[in-house]
């Protein structure tokens, strides 16, 4: 059996930021192709990679704003 030293909190810390900063974007990835794969089924695409997605986004907010529901249905209770 290896022994190895025991980590010091300073080290400890590190790993643990590392790890949360990989599930957020483990999780923001998760999104991003949650998001491009619903589009897609109303035939909306765009390129690949963060600017696509922001297309995307732009498509979508449009199209609210267009329907005159800007404000509805983001956590509001605008009625």
């Amino acid at each position: 059996m290896r022994f190895v030293a025991t980590k010091t909190p300073e080290q400890q810390s590190c790993l643990m930021l590392r790890r949360i900063r990989h599930l957020f974007i483990r999780q923001q990835t998760a999104v991003i192709n949650a998001i491009r794969a619903h589009l897609a089924e109303f035939g909306i695409v765009a390129p690949v990679g963060r600017n696509g997605v922001e297309q995307l986004l732009d498509v979508v907010s449009k199209a609210w704003e267009k329907r005159g529901m800007a404000g509805v249905g983001h956590g509001s209770n605008v009625q």
